[in-house]
């Protein structure tokens, strides 16, 4: 295995939500930073997690929410389409 030194003012140990939101702060702040992680820089939520649940149970409540346009103001057609929340 290749080795390479690196000089860094501070090393974050775990790149999840956290772990990213420290090193960037200290980025920002001008210092230099090495994040370390083994799987998913993130976590797992912006890969499979709970944005993409957010996504869809946001798209689902407006959805009914444009169901209930009839009863209150006028007539609406509600057409599905999830490909906007699957991109």
């Amino acid at each position: 295995m290749d080795r390479e030194t690196i000089q860094a003012d501070v090393v974050v140990i775990g790149m999840g939500p956290a772990g990213e939101h420290v090193a960037g702060t200290l980025a920002e702040r001008g210092l230099s930073v090495v994040g370390i992680e083994s799987d998913l820089v993130g976590g797992e939520c912006p890969y499979w997690g709970c944005i993409q649940s957010t996504m869809m149970v946001r798209a689902a409540n407006l959805l009914q929410e444009t169901r209930r346009v009839n009863r209150v103001a006028d007539t609406a057609t509600v057409v599905p389409n999830w490909t906007p929340v699957a991109e």
